[in-house]
């Protein structure tokens, strides 16, 4: 059996306590989105809840999958631009243009320009660059 894997696409800016309660969490008015409060469920809870929901977009709230690892403020700081970073839809054309320049700037370094020949009273006499 295929195990499938949760992904975590951004992390969201908006306060979690700040959101309105609605129905089995609360409302982000940013997105428009509700957003479930996973930090009050066990994991099988939490599994039982996505296979219920199997193929949609879910916002939530989750601790770090309850290990009871409390992440330092410079590992939420990480944390949080690297799932942006992760999540922008600007940065895949970002690489290929990035990574399409390398490749060119390759290319042209390595192309040597062609040495310049000078026909002297019928003998070639070859100039450095």
């Amino acid at each position: 059996m295929k195990e499938e894997i949760i992904r975590i696409s951004f992390a969201c800016g908006e306060k979690f306590e700040n959101m309105p309660v609605q129905g089995e969490g609360r409302m982000c008015g940013k997105c428009s989105t509700l957003v479930v409060d996973f930090t009050k469920m066990q994991p099988e809870e939490i599994r039982n809840w996505l296979e219920a929901r199997r193929g949609q977009k879910i916002c939530g709230r989750y601790q770090t999958l309850h290990t009871n690892i409390p992440l330092k403020k410079k590992e939420r700081h990480f944390l949080r631009f690297y799932n942006r970073l992760e999540s922008a839809r600007l940065w895949r054309p970002i690489r290929l243009s990035l990574l399409l320049l390398l490749t060119f700037t390759f290319l042209a370094a390595g192309c040597h320009p062609r040495k310049k020949i000078r026909h002297t009273q019928g003998v070639p006499v070859r100039f450095p660059d």
